[in-house]
């Protein structure tokens, strides 16, 4: 479909349905193979705000975290070292976004997902009004919620074993709910993530899109991270502006990021180089091996001098 009829696609929708577009947030999950998959979070919002993304602790794991605090605390995406990933979207009220937040890093924490849990992330998206919540496991069981009040059949409650080659999108309105193989929007699982949610028509005043690869394996997981700038660009017409970003403490300026379809690298974040260490909030303190070592090194130099000393004695 050509831009311009997208647009107007998007127009009618929203005509329709009395539903202001720029209320929305898209995420879209691509799950390339078992422990590889691929995130993009796209941000809508009339008012900037730097996007933070951070290696932290969630949920006992160690994990990479998008969030912004201007305008009001909101988390976008945690992913953890072994595989576990949850975005959120909404309304910018913190209470229900730290109680959404809570609730995945429990679901995390018990190390399955259950129906009722999303049935329950739902009830706290009602609570916004409008909004999203999606979590995914290392086993590739997804749990997806998604609501707005100002449309008939407001709620989508999901629950799926994605296959490889799958992907879905979620917005903070349920119509916009969508599956299929994202080899339609092109081989490269990172550009046909950014694909899909630059060509989700749901969003009007479209920032950036944060785009994340997971990799985990037996003896490491890392994520590489790509910035966007969506600005309706696979739409047609033009809205929303790009937000600075500070990657791992280094800030990218808005005016740096490109427009989709493109991407700029930020990097790559190691979450676990080591299978002893899996599933541990922490490495060996590094402190703590040097005193050890000096330890040992002492305690081997008293028997130096011991030797020495009975060696003298004849």
């Amino acid at each position: 479909m050509e831009p311009i009829f997208q647009t107007l696609l998007a127009l009618l929708i929203a005509t329709q349905t009395g539903v202001e577009h720029d209320t929305g947030c898209c995420t879209v999950l691509v799950h390339v193979h078992h422990g590889c998959d691929v995130v993009a979070y796209r941000r809508d919002a009339k008012f900037p705000a730097e996007i933070l993304i951070v290696r932290t602790e969630w949920a006992g794991r160690r994990a990479i975290k998008e969030y912004k605090i201007q305008g009001g605390y909101f988390c976008h995406t945690v992913i953890t070292e072994d595989g576990w990933i949850v975005t959120i979207g909404g309304r910018d009220i913190p209470e229900v976004n730290r109680k959404l937040e809570k609730l995945g890093a429990e679901i995390v924490s018990k190390g399955r997902i259950k129906k009722d849990e999303i049935e329950k992330a739902g009830e706290l998206l009602k609570e916004a009004r409008w909004g999203h919540f999606v979590v995914k496991s290392p086993n590739d069981i997804v749990g997806v919620a998604s609501y707005d009040y100002r449309i008939s059949s407001p709620e989508r409650i999901d629950m799926f074993k994605i296959k490889d080659g799958e992907y879905v999108k979620v917005t903070n309105n349920p119509r916009y709910y969508d599956r299929g193989r994202s080899e339609e929007f092109g081989k490269n699982p990172i550009d046909a993530a950014i694909k899909i949610a630059g060509k989700d028509p749901y969003g009007l005043h479209r920032r950036d899109i944060i785009t994340y690869k997971l990799t985990v394996d037996e003896t490491s997981s890392s994520v590489k991270v790509w910035a966007s700038y969506d600005g309706r660009a696979l739409l047609g017409g033009a809205s929303g502006e790009p937000d600075p970003i500070r990657f791992m403490g280094k800030t990218i300026a808005a005016n740096e990021i490109p427009r989709v379809p493109r991407r700029k690298p930020l990097g790559e974040v190691i979450l676990r180089v080591c299978r002893e260490h899996e599933g541990k909030g922490e490495l060996p303190n590094p402190a703590a091996v040097a005193a050890a070592l000096i330890s040992g090194a002492v305690f081997v130099a008293f028997l130096g001098q011991l030797s020495l000393q009975q060696r003298n004695l004849y």
